[in-house]
């Protein structure tokens, strides 16, 4: 375990991971039920919290800017609106560009994995200790592997930068 960013038995669920100047972030949940955004540079010292948010969907790097989709804590907005994360203070605007929200689907699956908003690109897949053990392209928002079961993280990339990086299931 890197951080133990939800201490006791719940877990912090953390997921939608993006890297972005050479920082992983992500989203998690704390120990009183709070959304956060987190970066880590693969140091416990260097995991940290970004924001708290009232609720989150979605991570995306786009045109070398890093986006949220979902509301602030502290915001008068009701609905759930894009943001621009601006490091490194942190600061979330309303951002004026829309950046895709991109959802993995269905998770758990056996290989056969789709994405919501992308339909070519390349992908690699890494086991939980790092090792890369499937690369390639795909096209038609489809991507297929043959890989023993277990859990995976998914890592894409669009020819427009994007990067998405999320936990799937193979079974």
């Amino acid at each position: 375990m890197l951080k133990d960013i939800a201490t006791g038995s719940t877990g912090s669920s953390p997921e939608r991971m993006v890297v972005f100047k050479d920082k992983l972030y992500f989203l998690a949940t704390n120990t009183g039920n709070v959304r956060q955004l987190w970066e880590t540079d693969g140091t416990e010292n260097g995991t940290k919290i970004v924001a708290s948010l009232a609720s989150a969907s979605s991570l995306v790097v786009y045109n070398n800017q890093l986006y949220l989709s979902g509301r602030i804590t502290n915001n008068d907005e009701v609905g759930a609106e894009l943001y621009k994360v601006n490091l490194p203070d942190a600061n979330l605007s309303a951002a004026t560009s829309h950046a895709p929200e991109i959802k993995v689907f269905p998770n758990p699956s056996n290989g056969e994995f789709y994405l919501s908003n992308l339909k070519s690109g390349t992908f690699e897949l890494f086991d939980l200790t790092g090792k890369l053990v499937k690369q390639g392209n795909f096209s038609g928002g489809k991507i297929a592997t043959s890989v023993q079961p277990g859990y995976y993280i998914l890592k894409v990339k669009t020819s427009a930068t994007t990067v998405m990086i999320e936990k799937i299931k193979i079974q």
